[in-house]
């Protein structure tokens, strides 16, 4: 390893050091950052810690660690490491600090969940059988996120995030677990409080006799390189299903023509058969 390692500390991130992290690689996800977004909020949560690791005062990696299912799961998300300082150890490092303090804090962990790492730029898979919903692109707008709120499609009835857990449906559906935003959990109620956030809405179908098994998650994240992302998955079968698609796609379209947004690509979605 660098001798130059030596110098690396590594430290619990604050929203004071918002410039700094941000500063470390511009270039995550394919311009498709969701932390600037979101960091004063993964910030303030007490199931999220961040941590930094500066090389002689500059930051040079960033990743945090979310604990989840009841504290039995850790997930290290949002990982960078400086293009500069890449190759030479740094994430390693980073990340047995961050499983012996959050071991530390959670006795209880029993596993680990990697997303992906900027600086490997290979993604981690997940278990098999676990779910990934609110990836997909619907649109990409150049609109400021208070733009267009999750809360205004109409012809589907919101539900919580706790009844949506809770429910048989999305067990039958999800057995092994399901993720997130990028984040997996397991199907438990306890998980709800960290599942529901403002940009974060799930529906089902709102035709009484389409209810079974259908619904969707939407999720709306402002990244750097494209503005306002809006990311739909939706979940179903049959006549269901395509109620809820129609729903969610007119939607979205009338919005965007109220607001006179032409989108920056064709508009896609994506469907998983259960």
């Amino acid at each position: 390893m660098d001798t130059a390692m030596d110098d690396l500390i590594i430290r619990c991130a604050a929203l004071e050091d918002f410039d700094a992290v941000l500063g470390i690689n511009d270039h995550v996800y394919e311009g498709l950052d969701y932390l600037p977004d979101c960091y004063p909020r993964y910030l303030t949560s007490p199931h999220i810690t961040a941590y930094l690791a500066e090389l002689k005062g500059e930051a040079v990696a960033f990743c945090i660690a979310h604990v989840n299912d009841d504290a039995t799961t850790l997930v290290l998300r949002a990982g960078r490491v400086k293009p500069t300082h890449q190759k030479h150890g740094i994430a390693e490092r980073l990340v047995e600090f961050i499983i012996k303090e959050e071991r530390a804090k959670h006795p209880g962990l029993r596993k680990r969940r990697d997303i992906e790492f900027a600086s490997e730029g290979k993604p981690v898979k997940m278990p098999l059988r676990m779910v990934e919903i609110s990836r997909r692109k619907l649109f990409c707008f150049g609109a400021l996120t208070t733009h267009i709120k999750c809360s205004e499609i109409a012809g589907v009835n919101k539900i919580s995030a706790a009844d949506w857990l809770s429910s048989g449906t999305t067990a039958t559906m999800f057995p092994d677990g399901v993720v997130i935003n990028g984040v997996p959990y397991s199907i438990l109620p306890s998980n709800a409080e960290q599942i529901e956030n403002e940009s974060d809405l799930y529906v089902s179908n709102g035709t009484a006799e389409l209810t079974s098994g259908c619904f969707s998650a939407v999720t709306r994240v402002r990244c750097p390189r494209v503005g306002l992302r809006v990311l739909i998955d939706i979940y179903g079968r049959g006549a269901a299903l395509y109620n809820h698609i129609c729903c969610h796609v007119n939607n979205t379209q009338i919005k965007a023509k109220e607001l006179n947004i032409v989108s920056k690509e064709k508009m896609s979605y994506t469907v998983a058969m259960t």
